[in-house]
Parts: structure tokens; sequence; C-alpha cells
């Protein structure tokens, strides 16, 4: 029966064939053992491929192999650092000695030391270097370029201008800016960062001055608020609500006309700030005044008004804004006549005649120290802040008894202390440093103030 059923399987290679088949098996059959198939031919089988047969062609009866497709994986084979399980024991790279690795997740070569891995060989994208502070950027470990960003970019724990490493081709100019406007000027350095108080334009050409800064407006003040180099009219940017409105004076009498007028911050040569002139041809015809008559043609009159008006009615008037005369009889005596002291004569109409002689005097050092940067002033000016009225009631002399018109005066910045007589009307300061303390590299001189004991005496006569 069992010949019949292996003809029918074998029909196509012919009964005869299968005859030879099952005798072979009959013959065996209380001989058979259990084999496996060694497909890569190292001497173990697949166990998933056991078989019962007459013997081992193509086959082995040693199973465990866990590859049979890889004849250095084997049962007989001793383990190996390289991921697999050489001996096929179920562990991979047991007993061999190990390393601690770290996953090196951006690439860069270096690792985050808080991923450690032990393994005889690194797992894929492990490395043995833990020294990676941030491992989600390359550009970032120890081999990286510190450059100005915030962050440490070389993982030696310092950041921008605090790690000596720190690329200067990122960095910017910092200035300081004392004033606030955002604008600096001076003291420049090369920093990541400036700091509070810094700024990155270096453009203020007065950093004490919030109000001078390339984005003021300039004004008409005498200063370039613009930071230009151009000052008032010179800067076409000046702002024209802050001019003034200027108007001719043909006539030189201080005394304009409505127009023409100019708007600018200061006066065109002609031009007053007033327009009250009545007749701008005449100097003697300003303002509408009361004209007195004017007997001794000394161009006051005697205080009687005879007209009201622009123009004098007739020849011989004076007008009013001239003063009243003491003796209008006398062409030598009127208000504003100098006056000769010591000869019984009111030349000036003052009431009274001027005792010669000079009203006081001063010494240089009297002055207010030059610390406290008092004004400078001249031996005249100093008069007047003495003894009273104004610089021109006065002359000043280095005698007390005759006038030379020559003063004392102290200097400043040159060493020349207590200079020699110079004119009365000679001081000095900064123009841009206003003051006896001037600075700026300018000498300034003044005829009253209290430094290095200068004990020269000026006087002062009417």
């Amino acid at each position: 029966m069992r010949i019949f059923w292996l003809c029918v399987a074998l029909a196509l290679t012919g009964c005869d064939d299968a005859t030879d088949k099952a005798d072979e098996v009959e013959d065996c059959a209380t001989d058979l053992i259990q084999t496996f198939a060694d497909a890569d031919g190292d001497g173990y089988g697949d166990d998933a491929t056991l078989e019962e047969t007459c013997g081992t062609d193509g086959r082995t009866e040693q199973g465990g192999d866990c590859d049979d497709g890889n004849p250095d994986i084997n049962p007989g084979f001793g383990e190996a650092c390289d991921g697999f399980d050489n001996n096929c024991n179920g562990t991979i790279d047991e007993g061999l000695a190990t390393n601690t690795y770290y996953a090196d997740t951006d690439g860069d070569g270096f690792g985050d030391r808080n991923t450690p891995e032990d393994a005889c060989i690194a797992p894929p994208d492990y490395v043995e270097d833990d020294t990676d502070c941030d491992d989600t950027d390359a550009t970032i470990n120890r081999d990286g370029l510190e450059i100005c960003d915030g962050l440490d970019n070389d993982c030696d724990q310092l950041i921008d201008d605090a790690d000596p490493d720190a690329d200067e081709a990122t960095m910017l100019e910092w200035y300081r800016d004392n004033d606030g406007d955002g604008f600096g000027g001076g003291n420049m350095q090369i920093r990541c960062d400036g700091g509070t108080g810094s700024t990155n334009d270096g453009s203020d050409c007065d950093d004490a001055n919030p109000d001078v800064n390339p984005n003021a407006q300039e004004i008409c003040s005498g200063v370039d608020e613009d930071c230009d180099g151009l000052i008032d009219d010179a800067d076409p940017d000046v702002d024209p609500l802050t001019f003034t409105d200027w108007f001719f004076d043909g006539d030189g009498d201080g005394l304009g006309v409505i127009i023409p007028s100019v708007a600018a911050c200061e006066a065109p040569t002609g031009y007053v700030e007033n327009a009250d002139d009545c007749d701008d041809t005449d100097p003697l015809a300003g303002l509408l005044t009361d004209w007195y008559v004017d007997n001794d043609a000394d161009g006051v009159g005697d205080g009687i008004s005879v007209s009201y008006g622009c123009q004098p009615p007739y020849p011989g008037t004076a007008p009013a804004l001239l003063g009243i005369d003491c003796d209008d009889n006398d062409p030598d005596l009127f208000p504003g006549n100098v006056e000769i002291c010591g000869d019984g004569i009111d030349q000036d109409c003052s009431g009274a005649d001027l005792a010669c002689g000079p009203i006081g005097s001063f010494q240089i050092l009297d002055g207010p120290q030059w610390t406290n940067n008092p004004p400078v002033y001249n031996c005249l000016e100093a008069c007047a802040f003495i003894f009273g009225g104004i610089a021109a009631d006065y002359q000043c002399s280095t005698s007390a008894l005759v006038v030379d018109n020559q003063a004392y005066v102290d200097g400043w910045g040159d060493s020349q202390y207590c200079t020699n007589p110079v004119a009365e009307d000679f001081s000095q300061e900064d123009p841009l440093n206003p003051g006896y303390n001037c600075g700026g590299g300018m000498c300034s001189y003044s005829a009253y103030v209290s430094d290095h004991q200068c004990q020269s005496t000026n006087y002062c006569w009417p």
C-alpha cells in the first residue's frame, strides 16, 4: 500500500524511482537520526529545520545555530565585540571589556554626558567624548568658535565677553552714552555687549547734553544740535519755527520798517528786531515823539513840546527821545556829553560837576575763586560790578594819579598769572566754555578773580 502512494506522489519521476526511495526508507527505518539544515556549512544547524533523516547529507546533527546564513556565528565561536551574538547564547557582546559611550545627537563628534552607555563597541550615534554642552546644535562643542550670541559656543562655561577666546569679528563698537540720548562720544570699546549706558553709535558731538545728537532738531541757539558741523542759519535743517523776524533799518537808527523783513536766526547786516521806524530815510526820524525847540543846535531840546510826530516840524527842533537840555543856550551842555572833571561845569547835564580822581579801586585777588568758574571781567566791567552802573560809566587806570586807560589782569592756562598792564577793556575766555576756568586748551584772563594772590591794584575813574 505504501508503495502505491509513493508511486502516485512521484508520478512525474516515474514509479521506479519512488520504489527505490521507498526501499531506502524501508532499509533505515530503524536507524533514523535527527538532523538540521546547515545552510552556511559551519557544522551547526538552524533549530527550526529539525527533521529525522537517514543520514546527514547537506545537514548536521548539531543544532543551535542562531544565524545559519553566517558561518562565523554559531555556538562553537567565542563572543566578539561586534554587536552580534557570536556564540548564540542569547546575549550580545557578553563578558567583554567595555567603554562608556555618549549619545552624539547632533553628529558633531562630541557626546552628551547625560546619556552614558556602557558597551564594548560604540552603539550607533554614540561617541567616547562627553564634553558637548548642547547636543542639539552641531556648532556648539569643545571645538566650537565662541561668538557674540549669548551662548557658550565652545563649552568652556564662559560666554561672550567673559570668554577670552570670543571672536572679535563678531563684536561691535560700543561708546559711553553719558546723556542717555542713544548716541555716544569717545571711550570706544570693541565688545560683545557694551553694558548699561552704552550705544553702538559714537556720533554724539556733546555727550553731556541729551538735546544734542545726530537725531536732534537744529534750532536757533548758537549750538550745533544735530552734530552736522553747522550752526543756526548755516544749517539748512534749522527749525524755521525758531527764527526771529528781522526788519530793515535803512537809516541805521536802530529802528526798522515792516517791509522788507527776513526770518532767520541772526540778524542780517542792516536789519534789526523791531519795525518801529516811522521814517527809515532819516536817522533822526524814528519813533513818534514830541519835538522840542533846540536853540543852541546841540541836538537836544529845551523840553517844551512844539509838535508830535515822526518828522521835525521845522529846523531847529530836536526829538524828545534824546532828553532835555539843561541849558539850551549853550551847545557845550547837553545830556550824553563828555564830562570834564574839576572844571566846575556840568557838561553832561547830570546836575553837578565831576570831581577828578578815581572813585575807587580794587585788587585782582578781591574777586571770586576761579575754581567756582566765575564770569570773566575786564577792568571796566569790574568797576561797574563793584561800584554800580555800566562799564561805559568808567575809565580804568593802573595809577591813582593819572588815567592811563590800562589795567592789570590775571591769566589762567598759560602760566602768565599776574600780567603786565593791558588795555582797560581786555579780557579773554573760551566762547565754547565761557567763564574764567575755560579749559579746552584756551587761556583766559580776568581783571577780577581770586587766583595766584595777584595784589596788583586797578583804579576806577569816572
